[in-house]
């Protein structure tokens, strides 16, 4: 039976992965083929998976097109931090796994994955992992990476429901800023 967590927990693993992720994420020499913003333009998976709007996806896309990405933001990147891979001991202590999808990518694609996917944009993990946070500097994160990751595709599409009504980078704008706003879900 798994331990239930209390919000003062939550704090202390979300901090023990911010611990991690800045220990992970140092700049380091390109040693992955694998391009956040080549794949981000030829995956249909935001199409063919989530089945976000026709409208979104070609804002999606210009915003892609447009978007510079210096090799100089890049660093080591976990690049999957998902429940499935952050194992946590009986003392909160914290353990990544799976380092297959590892990459050299800017800071920010890998948090919006710790945001979106491992904490599923839960306050208290946010508040361990940020300290004292501002709602619009974790949307604008948001808004900057989840379009760009790999799988960014599955949290949008598992928290900002229903996908057929993100028409628009503005409409899923607001319904990020509403649900890190009201978040109160569980995580591991």
């Amino acid at each position: 039976m798994e331990k239930s967590l209390s919000y003062t927990d939550k704090v202390k693993i979300g901090q023990n992965i911010r611990k991690i992720t800045d220990a992970l994420n140092q700049p380091c020499k390109k040693f992955s083929p694998f391009d956040v913003k080549e794949y981000a333009l030829a995956s249909q998976d935001w199409r063919e998976e989530a089945n976000f709007p026709e409208s979104f996806l070609a804002e999606r896309l210009v915003y892609l097109e447009n978007l510079r990405i210096q090799e100089s933001d890049k660093t080591y990147c976990h690049g999957d931090f998902h429940a499935e891979n952050v194992l946590v001991d009986d003392e909160l202590n914290v353990y990544v796994v799976d380092f297959a999808d590892a990459m050299h990518a800017p800071v920010g694609y890998e948090q919006v994955y710790v945001v979106s996917a491992l904490f599923c944009f839960e306050r208290a993990y946010l508040e361990g992992y940020f300290g004292e946070y501002n709602v619009d500097e974790i949307v604008d994160l948001c808004m900057t990476w989840l379009p760009v990751h790999a799988w960014g595709h599955c949290p949008a599409a598992d928290h900002l429901k229903p996908v057929s009504e993100i028409t628009s980078f503005e409409i899923m704008r607001k319904r990020l800023r509403e649900l890190i706003e009201t978040k109160k879900g569980a995580m591991i």
